[in-house]
């Protein structure tokens, strides 16, 4: 049945700041990008390659992110990732935290505002 999760689709309104953030802090390559037609919902794709995953970004004009919209990303040290994204500009929410998932595996967990308003959660070893 399912094989693996090819990508996920994001809206934002410009992907700009989306290029430089995940391109040029995160590490992200360009993978596809085109212009769409005039006349659409969209004006304009990005997809962004990491290890094993894509993301797309749609821009659609005037397009806010939700509060509740998160991508969790896997790190190896989560305060030394979130000290990297705060240098870049980016905004820490809340404080670091130790959660504890299903089999005792205890992860540390941060939040960081992203350049157009996604959260990105950071998770790695405690």
């Amino acid at each position: 049945m399912i094989q693996g999760l090819d990508h996920v689709a994001i809206e934002v309104h410009d992907v700009e700041p989306v290029r430089r953030f995940y391109g040029g802090v995160l590490g992200l390559e360009v993978y596809f990008e085109r212009e769409l037609p005039p006349g659409g919902h969209a004006e304009r794709l990005l997809f962004m390659k990491g290890p094993g995953f894509l993301l797309e970004f749609v821009q659609v004009p005037g397009k806010e992110v939700t509060d509740c919209f998160h991508l969790c990303f896997q790190v190896e040290n989560v305060a030394k990732v979130v000290e990297t994204l705060k240098a870049a500009g980016m905004e820490q929410i809340g404080t670091l935290m130790v959660v504890t998932r299903e089999g005792g595996i205890r992860l540390t967990r941060g939040l960081v505002q992203g350049p157009v308003g996604e959260r990105l959660e950071l998770m790695g070893p405690a």
